[in-house]
This record gives C-alpha cells, structure tokens and sequence, in this order.
C-alpha cells in the first residue's frame, strides 16, 4: 500500500533473447552452464547460497566454446563468457555490473575474453568491488542488438532461466513496461 501510495513510475527496457521477452540480465558461457547446471537438480525454492556448489563445481570442470560477438554489426571477436544487463547489479547486490539506465534502449554487455579461473576471478573481483566495466580483460560497450554465435554451441540464460543454446540474438525492439518502485 506504501509503494501504490508513495511510489514512481520507472519505464524499464524490455527486451527479446531469440524472440523470447527478457527484461533483467542475460548471460551466455559460464552463466548459461551454471543456470543449465541449477535447472536440472531444481525441485523447488532455492537459495542464493545453493549456488555456490554448482558454481565451484562449474568452475573445475566446465570448458568454455569461444564465441562471436557483434554489437550493433561491430564485429568484437571471440569471448568465453558475456553479460548481456539492463540492471546495475547480478544476483545480488554485491555483484556490481556498474550503471545502468532502465529506459534508454541500450543493452549495456560486458565480456570476458578467457574464462579461466585468472580472468574469471578477476571480474568477479572487480564485480564485487563495483567496477567490472574497468576490470582487466573485460570488454564494456552499450548497443541494441547483440548477437552472440560460435563454432560450437555454448549455453546462455535468459532472466535466470535456461534459454538454451547459442546462436542468440539479443535485441531492444522498443518496448517499454511502466513499473512501480519506492521514490528514490
């Protein structure tokens, strides 16, 4: 009752991964493995700490399928693992992706060239200390399309769910939802 009394419209992008509605963070690589990885052993609720296993586990085993990257037709090479965010922060409030504008019609995508346990923890740090889109061996760059294809298939995630395998085109077709939040 407090918000619909004392809240704002915020208008938030709403996206399309392969013709499916997104809104929030998609991920392909590492990300789309470890949202494959949870979705078969889910049977419920789950907290945030059940998935630390399958990330450590995903992290030893795992081997990543180099993927093509264009943003807007900028062709920008082969990269292991990618965010694709239309949000500041990923699964929780410590992983800072950096700023974001919900409503401005531009994916912000940020790319690790190698996913290995080095530039993997590298992001993670600079994730955790909020400055991912500076961190070494990360790429940052804002656009309406990204299309993300490899050789090999690489598993990608849409919203927290599993959205299948690469090639995947995310886009910002124009839509625009009205949410409610708190006044800032």
């Amino acid at each position: 009752a407090d918000l619909a009394e004392r809240g704002r419209t915020q208008k938030v992008d709403i996206g399309e991964a392969n013709g499916r509605r997104c809104f929030m963070v998609m991920g392909f690589g590492m990300d789309g493995e470890i949202v494959r990885r949870i979705e078969e052993r889910r049977s419920g609720t789950m907290r945030k700490t059940d998935y630390l296993p399958v990330i450590l586990k995903t992290l030893q085993a795992w081997t990543p399928e180099p993927q093509r990257v264009w943003i807007d037709g900028e062709d920008l090479g082969e990269f292991d693992f990618g965010i694709v965010a239309n949000v500041s922060t990923y699964g929780t409030w410590a992983l800072q992706l950096g700023p974001c504008e919900y409503d401005d019609g531009l994916w912000e995508v940020y790319l690790v060239r190698r996913a290995d346990l080095p530039g993997t923890s590298v992001a993670a740090g600079a994730a955790l200390l909020g400055s991912l889109r500076h961190a070494p061996g990360v790429v940052h760059r804002r656009g309406r399309e990204v299309i993300v294809q490899g050789t090999e298939a690489s598993p990608f995630q849409v919203d927290g769910d599993f959205g299948g395998n690469t090639p995947v085109n995310f886009n910002l077709p124009g839509f625009q939802l009205p949410l409610l939040v708190p006044e800032r």
